[in-house]
């Protein structure tokens, strides 16, 4: 899971870390601050959580609702 945003203080990205399924890796930071994260930031000034299954990332989420949904979609 890449979280696009200020690490030191997103809700998004507690969240993330509270709702990754064991295994799973989460990385929160600015736009191409990790390879996880090349490509991939906010979305209109806002945080956004891609969620990435071996190489590929779903479209980004912004809310706590809409990221749960995502991990609770199997692929």
């Amino acid at each position: 899971i890449a979280v696009a945003c200020d690490p030191s203080r997103s809700p998004l990205l507690a969240d993330a870390r509270r709702l990754a399924p064991g295994g799973a890796i989460v990385v929160g930071g600015e736009e191409d601050s990790s390879a996880l994260l090349a490509g991939r930031g906010r979305v209109a000034g806002v945080d956004a959580a891609y969620v990435c299954r071996g190489r590929v990332c779903d479209l980004p989420v912004a809310t706590t609702e809409d990221l749960a949904e995502a991990l609770a979609t199997p692929r």
